[in-house]
């Protein structure tokens, strides 16, 4: 699976649609409410002061 993870552009000060990075991994867990992904960042994430995760599911 290969998606692409893009800001939201909720947050006031970061525009919508800039690329963070891609999906590689999606793991589902038998009995865990939530799943985890694994991604490959298109930039230095230790440079980040604000993050916020939103899902979409079309």
């Amino acid at each position: 699976m290969t998606a692409a993870v893009v800001t939201s552009g909720l947050e006031g000060t970061i525009p919508r649609g800039l690329l963070i990075g891609t999906v590689e991994v999606v793991e589902k867990k038998p009995q865990e409410p939530f799943q985890e992904a694994v991604l490959k960042t298109a930039f230095d994430l230790h440079n980040l002061s604000v993050v916020s995760v939103l899902l979409y599911e079309p």
